[in-house]
C-alpha cells in the first residue's frame, strides 16, 4: 500500500482577505476497496483544517466515498488521485483514474436493488457535478457549498460555471438550494444553548403538532382500540387495538438519555403510556424492525442500537395508532371526510418511512457527540442514502395514506424537498380536525 500527499496553496493575499481565494489538497491511494476509508478520512482532515462547515463536510464526505468507490470499481490502473480544491465558498471533490472518458449517467435501479445508487446520491447532494477528460485518464468532479464558520446559514452561494471541458455533459438538477445547508439535516454544528435554526423550530413544531393531535383524539383512540373485535373501518385485514399495540418499554437509562436529547422523548413515552396492551406484537412492528437492522449492521454500541430500537418501533405506533381513527379525519388535499381504507402494505410502507427518519435523528445527535467510531458514520450514511432512495415515492405513498394526520405524520420525518413546505409557504397546519 502506498500513499502520496501533496498541498498546494494559492499566493499570499492580502490581510483584507480572511482566507486564501483557493487552497488544494491532493492524496494519491491504491485503487482497493479498502483505500475508500482512507479517503473519506483525508477529507474530513482536510474540511476541519480547512474549517468547513460541519453539515457541509458531511456531505462532502458521502460524496468522496461514492466517487471513489465508483472508481474503484469501473475504472482501470492501479492507483486513483482525489483532489480537494476550496474555491471561495465551494468546494470542488476531484478522483482522476486511468480510464478512458466516457459518460456517466445515473441509473434508476429497481426498488430491492443492493447497488447503483451512487451517482444518484452525488447528484442529490452537488450543486454540480459531472467527468472529463484528464491526460491519460478521466476526472469525475463534484461541486458543493462549502461555508466556514464565518458564513451565515443563510448566506447563498452562486451557483458554479459549467467547466467548459464537461460541456457535453448533462447538468444534473440539484435537489439543494445553493445554500450552505442540506435542508440542515447533514449534522449542522451548533454552539452549546444555541438559538434553534429556522429548520429546528419547523422540526419542533411538526413534533408537536403530532402531541397534540393524539391529545386530541385520545378517547375516540381509546373507543377504537378497546372495543372487542373491532375491525377498524379506517384500515383493511386488522384490528384498531393490534394497530395499536403497546411496544417493548425502553429500560435502559443511557438510552433513554439519549432520545431524550435528540428530543424524542414524547415519540417514545406516549406510545408506552397509551398503547394498547396484546399478546402479539403490531403487524406494523416488523417494517420499523426492518429499518432497525438495515441501519445498523456493524454497529456495536448498545446504547445506541436500543435508542434506534425504541424510535423506530415508536414510528410503528404512531402509524398505526393515527390509521386507527383515520376513518374519523379529512383528506390532506380535499379536507373532505375519508371515506375510503387503506391497506396493512401501505401502512407498513409508511412505518419504513417514519422509522427511517427518527432513527436518523437519533444517528445525528450521537455523531454530533462523538464522531469518530466508523460503523455510526457508515450507519447515518446508510440512513441518508435510504432516505434518498424513498423520496422518489413519496408523492404517491401520501395520496395513498389520503388522510390529513397520517400525511402530515409521515411527510414531516423524513429530510425531503417536501418536508416543511407548510411551514416555509407561511400555511398553517393543524388547524382543520
Amino acid at each position: 500500500m502506498s500513499v502520496t500527499v501533496s498541498r498546494r496553496r494559492a499566493p499570499a493575499v492580502t490581510l483584507s482577505c480572511p482566507r486564501p481565494l483557493e487552497t488544494t489538497d491532493e492524496v494519491t491511494l491504491d485503487r482497493t476497496p479498502e483505500m475508500t476509508g482512507r479517503a473519506r478520512r483525508f477529507l474530513r482532515r482536510t474540511a476541519t483544517a480547512w474549517s468547513v462547515d460541519e453539515d457541509a463536510a458531511q456531505a462532502a464526505e458521502l460524496v468522496v466515498s461514492e466517487l471513489f468507490t465508483n472508481a474503484v470499481r469501473h475504472t482501470g490502473g492501479d492507483r486513483i488521485r482525489l483532489c480537494l480544491r476550496r474555491h471561495h465558498a465551494l468546494l470542488y471533490v476531484e478522483v482522476f483514474d486511468r480510464h478512458p472518458h466516457h459518460r456517466l449517467a445515473v441509473a434508476c435501479p429497481a426498488p430491492d436493488a443492493e447497488d447503483g445508487r451512487g451517482l444518484l446520491i452525488v447528484e442529490s447532494l452537488c450543486l454540480r457535478w459531472g467527468r472529463r477528460p484528464d491526460g491519460d485518464g478521466s476526472l469525475t468532479w463534484a461541486c458543493l457549498s462549502a461555508p466556514d464558520d464565518e458564513t451565515s446559514q443563510h448566506e447563498h452561494v452562486a451557483d458554479p460555471e459549467q467547466l467548459p471541458e464537461a460541456g457535453s455533459l448533462p447538468r444534473p438538477v440539484a435537489s439543494l438550494p445553493a445554500s450552505p445547508s442540506f435542508e440542515g439535516d447533514l449534522l449542522p454544528a451548533s454552539p452549546a444553548h444555541a438559538a434553534p435554526t429556522l429548520y429546528e423550530s419547523w422540526e419542533a413544531l411538526a413534533d408537536g403538532l403530532h402531541v397534540q393531535r393524539l391529545a386530541l383524539h385520545l378517547p375516540q383512540l381509546r373507543d377504537e382500540t378497546t372495543a372487542i373485535d373491532a375491525v377498524a373501518s379506517a384500515v383493511t385485514e386488522m384490528t384498531s387495538g393490534a394497530l395499536a399495540a403497546r411496544p417493548a418499554a425502553l429500560s435502559d437509562p443511557r438510552a433513554t438519555g439519549l432520545v431524550e436529547a435528540a428530543d424524542l422523548s414524547a415519540w417514545v413515552n406516549l406510545p408506552a403510556e397509551h398503547g394498547t396492551p396484546a399478546p402479539t406484537a403490531s403487524p406494523l412492528a416488523g417494517a420499523a424492525e426492518q429499518v432497525e437492522v438495515l441501519l445498523l449492521d456493524g454497529v456495536s454500541d448498545e446504547t445506541l442500537r436500543a435508542a434506534v430500537r425504541a424510535v423506530s418501533a415508536a414510528s410503528a405506533w404512531w402509524v398505526g395508532a393515527f390509521a386507527a381513527i383515520r376513518h374519523l379525519g379529512v383528506h390532506h388535499a380535499r379536507l373532505t371526510p375519508v371515506d375510503d381504507t387503506v391497506s396493512l402494505d401501505t401502512l407498513r410502507e409508511a412505518v419504513r418511512v417514519v422509522a427511517l427518519g427518527t432513527a436518523q435523528r437519533i444517528l445525528a445527535h450521537h455523531l454530533r457527540q462523538d464522531s469518530t467510531d466508523e460503523a455510526v458514520r457508515l450507519a447515518y450514511c446508510r440512513a441518508v442514502t435510504e432516505g434518498i432512495v424513498t423520496e422518489p415515492g413519496l408523492p404517491a405513498l401520501l395520496e395513498k395514506l389520503g388522510e390529513l394526520r397520517l400525511v402530515d405524520l409521515v411527510s414531516t420525518s423524513i429530510p425531503w424537498r417536501g418536508r416543511f413546505m407548510k411551514y416555509a409557504g407561511g400555511t398553517g397546519a393543524g388547524q382543520v380536525e
